[in-house]
């Protein structure tokens, strides 16, 4: 009886021993349905910050795009509209020019000349303005040119734009020089007229003075000899 109950205390321990060491099976069903992705946590997070900052990114590059692009086409209009607006500016200005261009010739050739009244260099300034109108013609055909090739499909849109500013800058140079030929003959005729008149008027001027020299003169003449016929007769 006695080994009995020794065996039966010493398989007792045994028993409790093997329980004690073997693992708690929650514990060991817990760490079974843990996610594989748990144990990758850290790289997780900076995995997905890379991919917010990538996806930023790229948002931001197709933003900048479509302004870019919505700026050009903004740039395209306004060409647009100033190549006409420049060209009707244009039209306007030679056609004013060639109506007081024709008014000056019919006047200086059909009144002045046949006065005598001439200016000296007229052909040299009438030449000039037909020389300035050609440079406003010809600077309109390389504006209206450049405007209608200007795309923003193109190599190199800022280019075309920095062009187009500088023509339009060199057209109205143009036009102002015309308008300085212009301005040119009028004052040629002008000063003709100016000077002839003034002439004219210093030699009526001339012409009454000695008139009334000469009246003066008779008066006394006359004055005089009637006092020596009074005198005689006394």
């Amino acid at each position: 009886m006695k080994y009995f109950a020794l065996a039966l205390v010493l398989s007792v321990f045994t028993f409790a021993g093997v329980v004690y060491a073997m693992p708690n099976s929650h514990a060991l069903h817990a760490s079974q349905n843990v996610p594989s992705n748990a144990t990758n946590t850290p790289n997780s997070s900076v995995s997905s910050s890379n991919n917010a900052s990538s996806s930023g990114k790229s948002n931001g590059a197709i933003a900048s795009q479509k302004g870019k692009a919505n700026a050009c086409v903004a740039h395209e209009r306004a060409i647009s509209n100033r190549s006409k607006s420049m060209a009707d500016l244009v039209k306007n200005i030679d056609d004013r020019f060639s109506i007081i261009l024709s008014r000056v010739e019919g006047y200086y050739t059909q009144t002045l000349e046949p006065k005598g009244i001439t200016v000296s260099n007229y052909s040299t300034l009438v030449a000039q303005t037909v020389t300035a109108q050609d440079n406003v013609e010809a600077e309109l055909s390389n504006f209206t040119s450049q405007s209608s090739n200007f795309s923003c499909t193109s190599a190199n849109p800022s280019s075309q734009v920095l062009a187009f500013n500088s023509l339009m800058k060199t057209e109205i140079q143009d036009l102002l020089a015309y308008k300085q030929s212009v301005v040119n003959v009028i004052v040629a005729v002008r000063s003709a007229v100016g000077s002839t008149n003034s002439a004219n008027n210093t030699s009526n001027t001339v012409k009454s003075q000695g008139s009334t020299t000469n009246g003066s003169s008779s008066s006394s003449t006359n004055s005089s000899s009637g006092n020596t016929s009074g005198s005689s007769a006394k």
